[in-house]
């Protein structure tokens, strides 16, 4: 593919001169050079160029020394060795440190050519096949992830429906509502409706009990914030330094996330969701969690 960059190292400038102005860029590559074992390998590492064009015998550094130190590098992209007549059996040995091919001297140029294509094409498409893999990977985890929260909305569901005692069903609430969010901790506030006071009536700490059945009232601007917009608030830690997030809560926390109870129209209280140790933002996605948790509550 034109364009692509091809690194040649040889220390016979002629060799050099030959490979790239006669072979390589009138084919449409761009080319780089190192006239000795040494640099070819800092080139190789500091450029990652898409190809590298090996000699076998160079000072500082051999060609097998350079695929050595290529090798223990890790590095991941074609190296074709440059080889002359009676050189197969260090041919060989470079085969078994990774090398992808290797051509003779003196240089026939369809066939420096063929070679250098089929490298790359090779090296193209199994970058593309690793991308896709990861891609995959990550579509079926977020599948799994779908999956399990269908699950636990399921569960809230039918929480509402069968349990019969409401304190137990919402500390139920705010446990999925800190599983779904992958949140430290969960809190429920309901407004009172004769004097439109703030009470906390369940509460979630990861690795502790649900708090539940109590009745405590509380100060909560954030909380009140949604009460009267009645939207959500999403606070990342990019949107705000934690100093200024205690300002308003009352408490450190790296990101915070709460969405109003709605019936008929009517905001009658806050589902909220925290991180404090835990060092993950919340993202729109939970908010259309934390939303489907708090329809249950404010069904109940």
């Amino acid at each position: 593919m034109a364009g692509e960059r091809i690194l040649v190292v040889d220390d016979s400038s002629q060799i050099r001169a030959t490979l790239r102005r006669t072979i390589l860029e009138p084919a449409g590559y761009h080319v780089l050079t190192a006239e000795d074992g040494r640099a070819g390998l800092e080139a190789a590492l500091r450029e990652r160029p898409d190809l590298v064009l090996l000699d076998v015998n160079m000072p500082r550094l051999t060609g097998l020394q350079v695929l050595q130190a290529l090798q223990h590098a890790r590095y991941e992209w074609p190296v074709i060795l440059m080889t002359s007549h009676g050189s197969e059996e260090v041919a060989v040995q470079a085969l078994r440190l990774g090398v992808r091919d290797y051509v003779r001297k003196p240089f026939e140029i369809q066939d420096v050519l063929a070679r250098v294509q089929s490298a790359l094409t090779e090296s193209r498409l199994r970058r593309e096949r690793a991308a896709l893999i990861k891609r995959l990977e990550a579509t079926n985890a977020q599948l799994s992830r779908q999956v399990s929260d269908l699950r636990v909305l399921q569960a809230l569901g039918q929480a509402v429906t069968s349990l019969l005692d409401m304190e137990h069903m919402l500390g139920r609430v705010v446990e999925g509502a800190v599983y779904l969010c992958r949140a430290d901790e969960g809190v429920l506030y309901v407004v009172d409706p004769d004097s439109g006071e703030l009470f906390m009536i369940a509460a979630k700490s990861a690795g502790q009990q649900t708090t539940q059945g109590m009745r405590m009232r509380v100060v909560d601007r954030l909380a009140n914030r949604v009460i009267e917009t009645g939207k959500p608030v999403l606070l990342t830690s990019k949107m705000l330094s934690r100093a200024q997030v205690r300002i308003q809560t009352g408490y450190l926390v790296y990101s915070l996330l709460s969405v109003p109870l709605k019936t008929r129209g009517e905001t009658i209280g806050v589902l909220c969701v925290v991180n404090k140790g835990r060092l993950r933002d919340f993202t729109q996605e939970d908010i259309g969690r934390l939303s489907a948790v708090a329809s249950y509550a404010a069904i109940a």
